[in-house]
C-alpha cells in the first residue's frame, strides 16, 4: 500500500499510466476510487496519480480543523515526495477548493487546472463537518 510521510500525516496514493502528470483531487469525504470510471481513459494519456486527501479513505485522520490551505499543501507536498515539480490538476467538489488553494499557494506546481462542481470555498455545511 504506497504511502507518503506529508505533512506529519500518511497519505494513501497511486499512481497509473504514463506521460505528462495529472493529479486528482476528490472532494469531500470521497477517495481515491471515485475516480474509477474515468481511470482507464486518462491513463492512456497520463501518469495519473490519485490520493485520498486527509481525513478519507486510507490517509490518516487526524482529530483537528482541516482547511483548503491545509490540504492543499498536502497535495503539494505529496508531489514534492513523487518528485512532481507541475502538474495538471483536476479538482472536484472540494477538490476544486483545494485547487484554487494550491493555485494561489503554491502556483508553480499547476500547470493548468480544472474546477469541476465546486465553489471558492468551503460551504458553512462543509465547514462544519470539518470542526
Amino acid at each position: 500500500m504506497p504511502i507518503a510521510k506529508v505533512n506529519n500525516i500518511d497519505i494513501y496514493y497511486e499512481q497509473h499510466g504514463s506521460g505528462p502528470d495529472l493529479i486528482l483531487i476528490g472532494g469531500l469525504t470521497t477517495n481515491h476510487s471515485t475516480w474509477s470510471l474515468m481511470l482507464k481513459q486518462l491513463d492512456n494519456h497520463f501518469k495519473v496519480t490519485l490520493f485520498d486527501n486527509r481525513g478519507a479513505g486510507r490517509s490518516s485522520q487526524p482529530n483537528m480543523s482541516y482547511t483548503a490551505e491545509m490540504m492543499a499543501d498536502d497535495t503539494a507536498g505529496l508531489m514534492d515526495y513523487l518528485n512532481i515539480n507541475s502538474a495538471f490538476i483536476v479538482g472536484s467538489s472540494m477538490g476544486g477548493v483545494i485547487l484554487q488553494a494550491l493555485a494561489l499557494n503554491h502556483p508553480n506546481k499547476v500547470k493548468a487546472g480544472i474546477i469541476a462542481s465546486s465553489s471558492l470555498k468551503f460551504p458553512l455545511t462543509s465547514q462544519m463537518h470539518f470542526s
